[in-house]
């Protein structure tokens, strides 16, 4: 997936952010991973803060990121 960061009012100091996913059969079932890739904005502030002080929140940001991608191809998928 890749997500639209180029819009005025996109509220995160990202400048491209794409990721993608695979589910694998595993003996008990499935696995889901996911991979995030996601590239601060030229601002010199913003890649600190995403890149040191703010790395676990960022992670939980990009994560739900993430999740709301899914979850509407998802139910783009099954309508």
């Amino acid at each position: 997936f890749r997500i639209h960061t180029e819009a005025k009012d996109y509220p995160y100091p990202i400048s491209e952010l794409s990721g993608q996913w695979s589910v694998r059969s595993v003996a008990s079932g499935s696995e889901l991973s996911t991979k995030i890739t996601a590239r601060p904005t030229s601002c010199a502030i913003a890649h600190f803060l995403l890149t040191t002080l703010a790395r676990k929140q960022s992670n939980v940001i990009l994560m739900d990121l993430a999740d709301a991608w899914a979850l509407l191809t998802d139910h783009e998928a099954h309508a």
